[in-house]
């Protein structure tokens, strides 16, 4: 008990308890003590009001009995003997004329003041005022003896209202803020590391009070927290066994994925190689026969030359696929120079002219006035960029509508923009259009079939020329721009 006031004062909860306490017990005795002031105030005047009627009741009819009979030695032996009264510091007794007084005390300030009528009657005569009495009362000793009182009330009350606040503060110090000392102390002893260790002991560290259990508050408070400290625990154990499980599956998986993708890539390479080789052998051959033999028939003249074209179209397909894989792992970059934009577009017009005359669509061309060059490669730039908008301008575009490419320039860069009519794109696909990842695929509109790779490989060969694609689509229309670098004035 030496040491729990020192730990009670050192304790903030205790100094705001004990302070809150002690003024609210101070002010409740305050106002009591106030009211038990004005009281015993009260009762004190009522007390010399008491005394001075009984006076007045007592000597009232002797006084006004010597006073008619001018019996001055009566009269002064009665006012000397009320002079003696307490309560009396000074009485004086006075004839209607003001002729005699006769007064005894010495008047004073902060008084109380009784003046009344000295009548007298007789058998032979009508009840008359002789004279009056007049009597003063002073309040300091009351107000002394109110104020030791005062002194008293106060002096009690306050080592009385500080013991009992101690006496209360110790009670709950040793009910309450002890066993949340001893709460805080298992709190701050708990560390994240006990959660791990948790997994491989199953052993945790639980709220421990320095009491009996009694099933208070307290312990009802201990064990809603020990209960959720366990499920924490548990909780912690599960997540960390989810998270192993969960790491091992990922590595699992990235070594499977890592696995295809070689595969995918060797693959790749096997199938580039062993094409490849047949397929020039194939054409060296077609090459032979066309230049040593001549054909009688121009019909087979035709076919070889046919022959011959699906060939380079297949070799210029593999070397495609060779670009594609050496751009993406960043072991080539693409060769830019300088070239005319408007014939490669007028090239691939012809290429397309079997598509656009199955659909009966028109294919309008419309170019500025000064050709201008830009810095591009070539075949990615004709085959992979130009080639994929106009075919899926033409798979996208209705029997017998228009499609146009406008080419422009602003500042350093020119424009081209491929434009088809009345087939707008959902806005849900149209954010994910140029993303590999994402499944793109539609079907044209005379059902013709993709891949929905064509417009992310628009986009990839785009960015290495140094370029972009954006697409706007609406109800009217959908149009495809490519921006590209401007070839710098010789």
């Amino acid at each position: 008990m030496i040491e729990s006031p020192k730990k009670l004062f050192k304790s903030t909860i205790g100094r705001i308890l004990i302070l809150r306490i002690l003024v609210f017990s101070g002010l409740i005795t305050l106002f009591i003590s106030i009211y038990q002031i004005y009281d015993d105030y009260t009762h004190e005047i009522a007390s010399i009001e008491r005394e001075v009627n009984q006076i007045k009741s007592a000597y009232q009819s002797a006084l006004a009995h010597s006073l008619w009979n001018f019996n001055t030695n009566q009269i002064k032996q009665i006012i000397r003997g009320l002079a003696n009264f307490p309560s009396i510091t000074f009485i004086e007794i006075t004839d209607t004329s003001g002729d005699f007084q006769f007064s005894a005390g010495s008047r004073q300030s902060n008084i109380l003041i009784f003046d009344f009528p000295l009548i007298f009657s007789s058998e032979y005569s009508k009840k008359q005022k002789v004279g009056s009495i007049y009597i003063q009362s002073s309040r300091k000793p009351v107000l002394d003896k109110i104020r030791n009182r005062v002194l008293i009330i106060i002096f009690s009350q306050g080592i009385k209202t500080f013991i009992v606040s101690i006496f209360i503060i110790l009670l709950i110090k040793v009910s309450i803020t002890d066993h949340l000392h001893d709460i805080s102390e298992s709190l701050a002893t708990f560390k994240t590391a006990d959660l791990n260790s948790f997994q491989k002991d199953n052993q945790f560290k639980l709220i421990h009070l320095s009491k009996k259990n009694q099933e208070d508050e307290i312990d009802i408070v201990v064990k809603k927290m020990n209960t959720f400290l366990t499920e924490l625990y548990k909780s912690t154990a599960e997540v960390h066994s989810l998270n192993f499980n969960l790491e091992r599956l990922v590595d699992l998986k990235t070594k499977e994925l890592k696995t295809a993708l070689l595969q995918n890539e060797n693959l790749i390479r096997v199938l580039i190689h062993d094409i490849g080789n047949p397929l020039s052998g194939i054409i060296f051959s077609i090459d032979r026969i066309t230049r040593q033999y001549s054909l009688k028939e121009p019909i087979q003249g035709s076919k070889l030359k046919l022959a011959q074209e699906s060939c380079d179209k297949i070799l210029e397909i593999i070397n495609f696929v060779k670009d594609i894989k050496s751009l993406e792992s960043g072991k080539k970059q693409l060769t830019l120079t300088k070239m005319d934009l408007f014939p490669i577009i007028e090239s691939i017009k012809e290429n397309f002219h079997h598509q656009l005359r199955n659909k009966k669509l028109e294919l309008k061309t419309s170019y500025s006035k000064k050709p201008f060059f830009v810095m591009a490669e070539r075949i990615s730039l004709s085959n992979s960029v130009l080639s994929n908008l106009i075919s899926n301008a033409i798979k996208f575009s209705h029997f017998g509508s228009i499609i146009t490419i406008e080419c422009f320039s602003l500042d350093d860069k020119a424009f081209v923009a491929v434009k088809n009519l009345n087939a707008e794109i959902p806005s849900e696909i149209l954010k994910d259009l140029f993303d590999f990842h994402k499944a793109t695929t539609i079907k044209g509109l005379a059902g013709e079939e993709g891949t929905g790779f064509g417009l992310p490989i628009v986009k990839m060969f785009a960015q290495h020329n140094n370029g972009d694609i954006t697409v706007t689509s609406t109800q009217n229309e959908t149009i495809f721009t490519l921006s590209l670098q401007l070839a710098p004035s010789e």
